[in-house]
């Protein structure tokens, strides 16, 4: 049986104007005894999502602590992956400014002027399966990581697809079916390997043998609906080139946009303060599908 659907009744009406930053996190001896140990996904606890689990705190590499929620991987729907972008910052890290350049430039690192700092970076934008409120979630892979998670993500968008042609005759929409995402193996990246870092993964629910499996872990129609137009919304299919970031056309006017914020600068701005006193440590395992 084959049926050709209208999706023109899904586009958006209202724009999506905000969502949860997420942080991705590679494994790091001060992320010992807690959900993130091996790597994972964290946001700030002051978040309101209902199926966020208990608050943790961590500690960055930095010294500095903050109360969030997160775990190594969950059950999530894509909704867009960005096209790569550069990102381009300051080398001084009293200057938290950063300018988006919106097209992937990769510059060996001795080849960058010695006051910036320059990376590729994409991010993925996502809903929580067990979120009712699908509240829209990003999280950003810089460099190496940035790489292995498009490659991940559109390896996944593919086996969608095929699942679909295979079981349903049609090929599916990558947000039809949740997907468990999160920190798979550690890998060694970067000049002479020296820098460890947990590869994104997308990994199926169960591997699907029938069309009855199949339809059983589709989303609802309904739900269908609403992810579809927030994927469709511009913020999102433009991201990053949206008024809230700093955009530049070139790395060289990126360059001179920090330059000139810095000279502009009274004081150098004042690095996050730490977090209020921890609470207590998830229970090992909650949040976890690994």
């Amino acid at each position: 049986m084959s049926t050709t659907t209208d999706f023109s009744i899904y586009k958006a009406t209202e724009p999506v104007l905000t969502f949860v930053r997420c942080t991705w996190i590679n494994p790091h001896p001060t992320k010992s005894g807690t959900p993130v140990e091996q790597g994972g996904i964290i946001w700030d606890a002051a978040e309101p999502i209902e199926c966020g689990g208990k608050p943790f705190s961590v500690t960055y590499s930095s010294g500095r602590t903050q109360e969030v929620c997160g775990g190594r991987g969950f059950v999530v729907i894509p909704i867009r992956m960005s096209n790569p972008y550069t990102i381009v910052t300051s080398s001084d890290p009293a200057m938290l400014q950063q300018v988006i350049v919106p097209q992937p430039l990769y510059m060996r690192s001795d080849y960058v002027p010695n006051e910036f700092r320059v990376s590729s970076a994409v991010t993925f934008f996502f809903v929580l399966h067990n979120d009712p409120a699908n509240t829209l979630m990003s999280v950003q892979l810089r460099s190496h990581g940035a790489t292995l998670l498009n490659r991940a993500y559109f390896d996944w968008v593919k086996t969608v697809a095929k699942l679909g042609n295979h079981l349903l005759r049609m090929p599916l929409d990558v947000r039809a079916l949740p997907v468990k995402f999160g920190a798979g193996e550690t890998v060694m990246v970067g000049r002479n390997q020296k820098s460890p870092i947990a590869a994104p993964i997308f990994r199926a629910l169960r591997q699907y043998k029938n069309v009855e499996e199949l339809q059983s872990d589709l989303v609802s129609p309904d739900r269908f609906k609403t992810l579809l137009a927030m994927s469709d919304d511009d913020m999102i299919k433009q991201y990053p080139a949206i008024p809230a970031i700093k955009i530049a056309s070139t790395l060289d006017e990126a360059y001179a946009v920090l330059g000139e914020a810095f000279k502009d600068e009274q004081q150098p701005k004042a690095l996050p303060s730490a977090a209020k006193s921890a609470k207590q440590i998830v229970e090992e395992g909650e949040g976890e599908y690994f």
